[in-house]
């Protein structure tokens, strides 16, 4: 049919390059995904769960999912490109190195809510593109005492295509918000 927009006309430009294959493209995937641990510089934080629901996986391993939207990008060269965000949901952050999640639950924690973002234009490393990733978190959190803080993390790695790691950083800060 000559109005079909699903057909391409001549004059339509190929979305194809030397680094795509023939084929079907690449498949996208959307989905919802829980909580991002994470942390350094002596700070550990966790975005997408309330404490509850914290206490409540390390009891019974049950995940809870929705706070945090995922898109997944299977490219048909075999490389992945994931991206991860959420916007004002729960955050709790600690003040320590232990990565242990449910040991956690008996360290005392800043609550409150955040801003997430993360990017990985080749999650799982295949080569075939410069490796990088970046991703932030933004967000305020409270003390049992009601001292506030203003929690940011920022984080950028690249790998170039030979496996060398030409740049890594990873800052996590916190401020406290008012005082004396």
């Amino acid at each position: 049919m000559a109005n079909d927009p699903v057909r391409e006309s001549s004059s339509t430009p190929s979305l194809r390059t030397e680094h795509n294959a023939e084929g079907s493209g690449a498949v996208v995937i959307h989905a919802e995904q829980g909580a991002f641990l994470s942390g350094g510089d002596g700070l550990v934080q966790l975005i997408g769960w309330t404490f509850d629901e914290l206490e409540r996986f390390c009891a019974t391993g049950e995940i809870t999912i929705g706070s945090l939207r995922e898109l997944s990008v299977f490219r048909p060269d075999g490389s992945l490109k994931e991206g991860l965000h959420g916007a004002r949901i729960s955050l709790l952050v600690w003040q320590t190195d232990n990565f242990d999640l449910c040991g956690l639950l008996d360290v005392p924690h800043l609550t409150g809510t955040g801003n997430f973002f993360a990017s990985d234009n080749d999650f799982n490393v295949s080569g075939n593109r410069t490796e990088s990733t970046v991703g932030s978190v933004h967000g305020q959190v409270m003390s049992d005492d009601g001292q506030r803080f203003r929690f940011t993390q920022k984080f950028h790695a690249v790998i170039l295509r030979t496996g060398e790691l030409h740049k890594f950083v990873l800052t996590n800060e916190l401020t406290p918000i008012g005082g004396d």
